[in-house]
């Protein structure tokens, strides 16, 4: 098989958007991305979230591209959290392109969280407290058993989105990256679209049709996502025979059985006001920085 080096990545955040565009260039005729969404080869430094071990395991995801396809890409949304993943995308393709996605830190926490709750990574369930318990959880101390490193638990890193874009523009050129924020793709999500392709230097395909794909969401049956997303360990030992039998066909049966068992929510309204502006003034550094490194002027996130 021949080398299938990708030239798009994704690299986050969490939360901030990255499903809906991975599907709206999934759909392009000049796009080819991998299924799954988000394969962490390069972020081996946040265990356990990794679905490819092997660079050839990597390269496998891609093997379904055809000619016409003149970007291939990923988007694994923990690299921009990652304090390795985006040299190590480096060192394997200087030229290619990065896009980050990026959220006011505030709603991003939340929204971040409630995902988690769904996913039984965190057991509180309350904002505030799984916010006091990062030290506690510093010394690996209170880990929910289904989450699959501490570090994704330690929000206020997470949320150090002007040092994440730092990072990022000290390895990559300007010229390669291409930052969107969530208050903009929400807005005007044809219009991200088109520049988007326009900075992948393609023709716009009349796309009009702009769902929001990835929405807050319960679960209907937590049985069943523990099964396919927390299994036991020897399920995880079929899964992976499966996986090497059917390939990515099982992956995506495995994601419409969890779209079918869960249910959109509504954003909570009734998030702690107080807590909020604590937040804000915990973030305010970090919002001034990444204001400062993207030309934009963020003080709507701090107000």
């Amino acid at each position: 098989m021949e080398d299938i080096v990708p030239n798009l990545f994704i690299i986050g955040a969490p939360k901030s958007g990255t499903t809906s565009l991975y599907q709206y260039l999934k759909s392009h005729p000049n796009i080819f991305m991998c299924t799954p969404k988000e394969p962490h080869y390069f972020s081996d430094d946040i265990e356990n979230i990794s679905i490819v071990k092997t660079l050839d395991e990597y390269q496998r995801l891609f093997y379904k591209r055809k000619k016409r396809h003149k970007v291939i890409g990923e988007a694994s949304v923990w690299y921009l959290y990652s304090d390795i993943a985006i040299k190590n995308i480096y060192d394997y393709n200087k030229k290619a392109k990065i896009i980050v996605m990026l959220r006011n830190p505030v709603d991003l926490y939340q929204s971040l969280h409630q995902h988690f709750v769904y996913n039984n990574y965190e057991d509180r369930k309350d904002l505030k407290d799984a916010w006091d318990f990062q030290l506690n959880r510093q010394q690996a101390n209170n880990i929910p058993k289904h989450c699959p490193d501490l570090k994704l638990l330690q929000y206020n890193d997470i949320l150090k989105l002007g040092h994440q874009v730092e990072r990022l523009y000290s390895i990559f050129p300007k010229k390669q990256i291409k930052i969107i924020l969530f208050d903009d793709f929400i807005d005007d999500p044809k219009n991200t679209y088109k520049s988007t392709l326009s900075f992948l230097d393609l023709e716009y395909d009349y796309r009009n049709y702009f769902p929001n794909i990835n929405k807050s969401k319960q679960i209907r049956f937590k049985v069943i996502n523990q099964f396919f997303l927390n299994p036991p360990v020897y399920i995880k030992k079929i899964w992976n025979i499966f996986k090497n039998i059917f390939g990515n066909n099982i992956i995506e049966l495995a994601n419409k059985i969890i779209l079918t068992n869960t249910t959109s929510i509504k954003k909570n309204k009734n998030t702690n006001l107080e807590f909020q502006f604590e937040l804000k003034k915990i973030f305010s550094n970090e919002i001034n920085k990444l204001s400062n490194l993207i030309d934009r002027d963020l003080n709507l996130w701090i107000k």
